[in-house]
């Protein structure tokens, strides 16, 4: 999943450093979000990952040979808005939907928490939790017609509470301001399962289970109500208990059990403490039109890659996770690219996820398993990377190609028609019709590649893949764009990816590899 990526990636990120603005003006919001973070963007949403890194303290007494406790936390925190217009929150509730009224209940919230009243007693539909269920595995689109279910049988587009959370956590409901935004909070924080009674729970002591604390923030502004979600995991007390038990005396782990509480603290505090500062880092204003096309900046090609509205992409200026400036300056930029996923089929995957790792959901195993339906629901995707040579790069150019684009060039063609043939990769998939064309120029040499891959275990599925190797003095660029034998190249990629010239007589070199 797409989110589950995000969140992978985000572990390599640093804490929050300098920050640029991030505008979407179709859906109206604009957030500042750090350098360091790991971006994923879609044209209804806009989100980052970043990791809190623990404060570097003086050990609490000398070294006494005690070995350091090997547990690993995830200390990485997801921040997302998400627009939902009124017609989207109306097919999903069946109720009308407007700013007005999410003012004027968010005003009776607010009364009835300074009077003490239990804010659960609100009676007003966004409060009610079962519209952000996101469907089981297999159930959405059963019934397209069921409040709660998209306009085409999909997911609901409020669903973004992982069912298994949803039924397994302390729920709160408050409101509060940030900056000049209205906020009604619902936090969710999972709960360990009953020791007596959840098995699976039972049989490892709970040290492979991973409770999440997520909140859902709900504002609203020109008839569109703004979802903003931040989760993140909690720390493992049970494998804590277990690292503490093993690996040290029953002298010493009262002190290292005070240790790892004060780091447990400190992790939580600055995840909430990204929490809020993105909260307070949302500005909503009203729609407006885009002045350019939705898509990402590519650092190489100096030229804005533009994509069809119903991609998503994932970023990350991989200099900026990298703490030492010697290894940073060799890396670039990291672009993956999903068609066809929107934030409640994330969110969807990702329960299946915290379903199969937290309570061992069988269903959600065999989904997992289950290749053929992974293939066939496969969305099209894109792997972008810039970034400059590295030295051991530099150096071998330097020795071998004399730093000419033109052997460069030739270098690179030679190894993708050897390595489509490498019995490796025959090992497991099958490369036809696979073509490549060199288009060199005074600064850039690039070359340009085209093909039919079968999947081994597959073969009902083919897949068409296109890609371009930018090649500079100083830098490379590299894009690849798979996607189902059904789609046809869009117009969106044929400028970045269209083989130029692929209908004249320019020479073009080609392999079957099927054939050999």
């Amino acid at each position: 999943a797409a989110l589950t990526l995000a969140l992978a990636l985000g572990t390599a990120a640093p804490a929050l450093g300098s920050r640029t603005l991030y505008t979407d003006a179709d859906s109206g919001f604009r957030v500042k979000t750090p350098d360091s973070a790991v971006q994923f963007v879609g044209k209804d949403f806009y989100g980052y990952v970043v990791q809190t890194l623990p404060e570097k303290k003086a050990p609490a007494s000398p070294a006494d040979g005690e070995p350091e406790i090997t547990i690993t936390e995830d200390t990485s925190t997801t921040c997302l808005i998400y627009a939902v217009p009124a017609a989207q929150v109306e097919a999903a509730t069946g109720k009308k939907f407007s700013t007005k009224d999410f003012l004027q209940n968010y005003e009776d919230l607010a009364v009835m928490e300074r009077n003490g009243i239990d804010p659960n007693k609100a009676d007003y539909f966004l409060y009610d939790l079962e519209n952000y269920r996101t469907p089981e595995d297999g159930v959405s689109g059963e019934d397209a017609s069921v409040p709660g279910t998209g306009e085409e049988g999909g997911p609901s587009p409020l669903a973004v509470i992982p069912s298994s959370l949803l039924d397994h956590a302390d729920i709160s409901l408050s409101t509060g301001k940030r900056g000049k935004n209205p906020f009604v909070f619902v936090h969710l924080v999972e709960k360990l399962p009953d020791e007596k009674k959840d098995t699976s729970f039972k049989e490892d002591g709970g040290k492979n289970f991973a409770r999440h604390d997520m909140q859902l923030a709900l504002t609203s502004a020109n008839d569109i109500l703004y979802v903003v979600t931040t989760n993140f995991e909690l720390p493992n007390l049970n494998n804590q208990k277990d690292a503490l038990k093993k690996e040290y005396t029953p002298l010493k782990r009262p002190r290292m059990s005070r240790e790892l509480t004060a780091a447990n603290t400190d992790n939580l505090n600055a995840k909430k403490a990204i929490r809020e500062t993105f909260l307070k880092n949302i500005t909503l204003f009203a729609p407006q039109e885009a002045t350019g096309p939705y898509g990402y900046w590519d650092p190489v090609l100096q030229q804005s890659v533009r994509l069809p509205d119903d991609w998503i992409y994932c970023q990350a200026r991989l200099n900026n996770l990298v703490g030492d400036p010697a290894k940073a300056a060799e890396l670039g930029t990291l672009t993956l690219g999903l068609r066809g996923l929107t934030i409640p089929r994330i969110y969807e995957l990702f329960g299946q996820a915290l379903r199969e790792k937290n309570y061992k959901d069988a269903a959600s195993i065999e989904s997992a398993l289950d290749l053929k339906r992974q293939y066939k629901e496969m969305p099209n995707f894109l792997f972008s990377y810039s970034g400059p040579y590295t030295a051991a790069q530099k150096k071998k150019i330097s020795r071998t190609l004399h730093n000419d684009l033109r052997f460069m060039g030739l270098a690179i063609d030679v190894a993708l028609h050897m390595g489509v043939n490498s019995p490796k990769v025959r090992q497991y998939l099958d490369v036809r019709d696979f073509k490549t064309r060199m288009i060199p120029s005074e600064q850039e040499m690039s070359v340009y590649l085209k093909g039919e891959g079968i999947v081994k275990e597959q073969p009902d599925y083919p897949l068409l893949f296109n890609g371009r190797i930018s090649l500079y003095k100083d830098k490379a660029g590299t894009i690849f764009l798979i996607r189902k034998k059904t789609d046809d190249l869009q117009p969106e990629w044929e400028t970045i990816l269209g083989i130029p010239g692929a209908d004249s007589a320019a020479p073009e070199s080609g392999s079957d590899s099927a054939k050999q």
